[in-house]
């Protein structure tokens, strides 16, 4: 089979298990919804020890695994490694519900592969879908429809949660809740089997592809934007404090003190399309989608005063987890785009997850804030601060300098390679060609191409948006160092 079918397979295969350990993942808090109410705070536990295996994933998961640009690890270690986590959570969750809910140790224990579950299955999604440019480039490129299917995965799992409370309620746990919970119990030892097996497949595929493009050894690196990605891990911070300052307020589904009330099929429509539009170009897209989260956050300080106005808590709320989710989809991306290392890798690839932590703190800090609704707005005005002056550089000066991308005129392969990277169609890449290679003009394009110089206007202005430019001459001095245009 071909390299780029097998590449295929393995995001395929790593998109799957990402999916699962995503599913597992929101079906806990349905767990958690069924347990009796003496046994919940026993759930704190199982979130800390959880978190502590997503940190020691990010140096687990490349001892074992594929990394971008290194050296390939011999495959049995890999699949050895996933199947050593899949064979201890599955034989744990084999002692049964109520030893689970009895013992501590077992709760612990469980959480903690569970956790470096989560780091794989995100490492190993990001790797089968980075792409590193060809030739010096600023960023990594993940594809067009990366953010798309991270979107679409997360949405999943989170309507599975939201849906799986009532169907069970109506169903299974109707007449005795822990019946519910230890169905939701075993629901996730398969699941768990499933992704191990996703997993596997896609170390697998990825491995028979590691011939070229981001799995071999020799893949050009670049460099990281520390200043960047810090900025967008306060970014997605901010949403998570607040969430648990507002002791869970603002995402009901994972709190039973629900305030807001969001519609979340239009969350799950929304979020994969604006996870789609990041695709074509991260930098840009978040560049646009600061602004109107700034707005929103003003919206929000207002909402804890009309809090008995259903419609307008339902738009306003809908609007919130829209902006959050988002974050979590693109921001995580757009860290795997700025971050060069090797080994950290694994770690990168989870690291706005790992944000989410924060929400889990409203337990800790909960007595320590005053409750009432001014107390909640000014939560809420202080976060919308925190984001604006993390977002002022990138509103205010929008336009950074680019360095140019290559030392001098490119060979025609590399030039076709960029095109491709950058998500270009074929009439796009005609068009660049004859913009960077014959210098020509709309009209003389048009006419050699044989199509309007309004229809080529058009074509350049969406080449112009995926290389993140404005004018032509910045177009041009990506591809020529020290020649004027």
């Amino acid at each position: 089979m071909k390299q780029n079918g097998l590449v295929s397979l393995a995001r395929i295969a790593s998109s799957l298990a990402l999916l699962g350990i995503l599913l597992c993942m929101h079906i806990t808090f349905t767990l958690a919804h069924f347990l009796p109410s003496g046994s919940k705070g026993a759930m704190y536990a199982v979130y800390i020890f959880y978190f502590t295996g997503i940190a020691a994933g990010a140096v687990l998961c490349p001892l074992f695994l594929p990394v971008p640009g290194g050296k390939n690890k011999p495959l049995f270690m890999s699949v050895g490694f996933i199947a050593f986590l899949i064979a201890l959570e599955c034989t744990l969750r084999s002692l049964g519900f109520r030893v689970w809910l009895g013992s501590a140790a077992v709760r612990g224990v469980m959480a903690i592969p569970e956790g470096i579950l989560t780091t794989a299955c995100y490492g190993l999604f990001y790797l089968a879908w980075l792409r590193q440019p060809s030739a010096g480039g600023q960023t990594n490129r993940t594809g067009r429809y990366c953010s798309l299917v991270l979107g679409a995965a997360l949405l999943c799992s989170v309507l599975a949660r939201y849906y799986s409370v009532p169907l069970m309620e109506n169903g299974i746990a109707a007449e005795d809740p822990l019946k519910g919970a230890a169905f939701v119990f075993n629901f996730i030892k398969w699941c768990m089997m499933v992704l191990g097996v996703c997993a596997a497949a896609s170390v697998v595929l990825m491995r028979n592809a590691a011939s070229g493009g981001v799995f071999a050894e020799n893949a050009p690196a670049v460099k990281t934007d520390w200043p960047v990605i810090l900025r967008l891990i306060g970014f997605a911070s901010v949403f998570t404090i607040l969430n648990g300052v507002m002791d869970m307020r603002a995402l009901p589904l994972y709190s039973d003190k629900v305030v807001y009330y969001p519609h979340y099929l239009t969350v799950a429509v929304a979020v994969p399309v604006l996870g789609f539009l990041a695709g074509i170009s991260i930098r840009l897209f978040i560049r646009r989608f600061l602004f109107p989260v700034i707005i929103l956050f003003i919206l929000f300080s207002c909402l804890p005063l009309f809090e008995d106005s259903p419609r307008l808590n339902m738009v306003i709320s809908t609007l919130i987890v829209i902006a959050h989710y988002t974050a979590w989809v693109v921001f995580t991306t757009a860290v795997v785009e700025l971050y060069t290392g090797r080994f950290w890798f694994y770690g990168a690839a989870t690291v706005i997850f790992f944000s989410v932590a924060f929400a889990f703190l409203a337990p800790v800090i909960g007595p320590f804030v005053p409750d009432g609704t001014k107390y909640r707005v000014l939560f809420i005005v202080i976060a919308a601060v925190l984001f604006m002056l993390l977002a002022f550089r990138w509103l205010l000066f929008p336009k950074q300098r680019q360095e140019p991308f290559f030392a001098s005129i490119l060979e025609p392969a590399n030039i076709e390679n960029i095109f491709r990277e950058r998500g270009l169609s074929q009439r796009e890449v005609e068009v660049a060609h004859l913009l960077v290679k014959e210098g020509l003009g709309k009209k003389e394009i048009g006419e050699r191409l044989y199509i309007a110089p309004g229809t080529v206007k058009i074509h350049i202005s969406k080449i112009y948006q995926k290389f993140e430019v404005k004018t032509r001459a910045e177009f041009m001095t990506l591809f020529v160092k020290g020649k004027e245009v």
